[in-house]
């Protein structure tokens, strides 16, 4: 197992890819083209629950970042009060509903930079004004990270990650690389029997 992405604790990449892995088995309506997909469901078809699973994850991967934080109404705000994005996985999520929505909640965030996060399918508008500034997945990890590197090397971390089936081997191999103590790997499985070999 390589880990390339240094900037995020193995911890807590642990605990955010969980509930990626708890999704990854059910079955889909619908096959959508999504690099990390790719890496989670290999040629299986899209699930709705797992493409929802992969949105709060990049969502909460991003605040995890020093110098942000989880927010209610959109998803994330500077500590400084001074820009607050919204993260959808995918840029066709949004009808003209949530659109509309998405827009006065935007409006009520007046002196920050507003940004909206569209981790796979390009840039596109929506018809949001255009004070709203549009990134990409790539762009908005290099801007959270500092890092241009960083999305290529989650990207990687995710192939690396999802050659294992479940959660629970995931888990079992960074503890025997040492990347997990015996008290973080414990942590991890709240629901789950740690298996009596540790």
């Amino acid at each position: 197992m390589r880990y390339t992405i240094v900037e995020i604790p193995v911890p807590v990449y642990a605990r955010l890819i969980k509930p990626v892995f708890d999704a990854k088995n059910t079955h889909a309506k619908q096959k959508i083209h999504d690099p990390f997909l790719g890496s989670v469901m290999g040629e299986c078809p899209l699930t709705t629950n797992v493409s929802q699973k992969l949105g709060s994850f990049h969502e909460k991967l991003l605040a995890s970042f020093e110098g942000y934080v989880p927010i209610k109404g959109l998803d994330i705000m500077s500590v400084d009060g001074k820009e607050v994005f919204e993260v959808k996985n995918r840029s066709n999520t949004m009808n003209s509903k949530s659109v509309d929505g998405l827009q006065r909640t935007f409006d009520k965030y007046t002196g920050c930079k507003k940004y909206l996060i569209q981790i796979n399918g390009g840039s596109p508008r929506h018809g949001l004004s255009n004070d709203i500034i549009i990134l990409t997945g790539k762009d908005a990890y290099t801007k959270f990270s500092k890092s241009s590197t960083f999305y290529t090397r989650l990207l990687e971390t995710f192939d690396e990650t999802f050659k294992f089936k479940t959660f629970e081997e995931f888990a079992q191999s960074l503890y025997q690389l040492h990347m997990l103590s015996r008290l973080e790997l414990r942590s991890l499985f709240d629901d789950i029997v740690v298996r009596r070999s540790l």
